[in-house]
């Protein structure tokens, strides 16, 4: 996939004569995987993400389970490119993380947020990518306020505003009260 391209900044005179700048969007918002096609990202994907990175990154932290990753984190999966909005990698499956564009080893889990904008066949091949890949995924739908947790060999589970998600095998003992983080999305 070719790198987004960027209109260059103008500044305009505003009606009353004051300055100011129109930036235009990028083509593509942000960079994923090797098939190309724009992937939506907002403020909102954003924010959900940052909750979850946050909530399993001190899990993990204090654990010492691995290392985490956000949307810039990328991983190979057969022969595509990943970037999933929040990632866990086990120092049991890489002891010493990796330092290069692209991890090598997929995720141990791998957290997608999904908009009404995300079409329903990108988003179900993006699951079978990571299932394949042994690769334990949640969807996150912020506008239903639910999880949809699918694991290799296993029966997907949905949890809703008012459950718990938990980390299954991948990370045993951690538990996400959904409520609190979809509560200030109103």
């Amino acid at each position: 996939m070719a790198l987004a391209e960027f209109q260059t900044s103008k500044l305009q005179n505003a009606p009353d004569g004051a300055q100011s700048a129109e930036l235009s969007e990028p083509r593509d918002r942000r960079l994923a995987g090797a098939q190309g096609g724009g992937l939506h990202a907002s403020t909102l994907a954003s924010r959900i993400a940052a909750g979850i990175l946050m909530y399993i990154g001190v899990f993990v932290k204090y654990h010492k389970l691995g290392i985490m990753t956000g949307a810039d984190g990328g991983y190979i999966l057969g022969d595509q490119r990943v970037y999933p909005d929040v990632a866990y990698m086990s120092y049991r499956r890489q002891p010493n993380p990796v330092n290069a564009d692209c991890n090598p080893l997929a995720p141990d889990l791998a957290v997608e947020v999904i908009m009404p904008t995300d079409g329903a066949s990108s988003t179900l091949d993006k699951v079978a990518t990571y299932l394949a890949a042994g690769t334990t995924v949640w969807m996150i739908d912020p506008t239903l306020h639910t999880a949809l947790v699918f694991a290799p060999g296993a029966v997907p589970t949905v949890f809703r505003r008012n459950d718990v998600l938990t980390g299954g095998n991948v990370l045993p003992g951690f538990t996400l009260p959904l409520g609190e983080l979809f509560e200030e999305l109103g």
